[in-house]
């Protein structure tokens, strides 16, 4: 079936693009910050978190935000930061807009800012975007199928 071609990102719900991204640090990401397992459950561990990863050398904390606003974007980083003092090496990974990669920059240079439409163009290709837009889990706990 495939997706449409002018199906991006910004048309996933908050909690899938979390999914999206903790699927992508398991699986796509370079291999200093990929993901081996995650300790918490995606976006329900803390509330200034969205991702809680481990691998062999590294604790991962990332959030997950599409917001373009720059105060939220900058609070949300702060609070991310705010995270520390573990015996493991700890990275912050914060996943948004492209527009905004290089205020990012500017304000937090230890964290490392990785668009959505990124990690949407390589996550693509794996069939968990189109199995999103597929079927949804209904309060009911059944699956059904989403009209495109």
């Amino acid at each position: 079936m495939g997706l449409p071609v002018n199906f991006s990102v910004d048309c996933l719900l908050p909690a899938q693009q979390e999914v999206l991204c903790s699927e992508f640090l398991r699986t796509k990401a370079n291999e200093a910050i990929r993901i081996k397992y995650l300790l918490m459950p995606v976006g329900r561990g803390m509330k200034t978190i969205d991702i809680d990863g481990i691998n062999e050398n590294a604790r991962i904390f990332a959030q997950v935000s599409f917001s373009d606003n720059e105060k939220e974007i900058e609070e949300k980083i702060q609070q991310l930061k705010a995270l520390g003092n573990l015996d493991k090496k700890i990275i912050y990974i914060y996943f948004g807009p492209k527009e905004k990669e290089a205020f990012a920059a500017r304000i937090a240079d230890n964290v490392r800012y990785i668009s959505l439409e990124e990690v949407f163009a390589k996550m693509r290709d794996t069939g968990i975007i189109e199995d999103m837009l597929n079927y949804s889990t209904l309060s009911s706990g059944r699956f059904s199928r989403l009209d495109i």
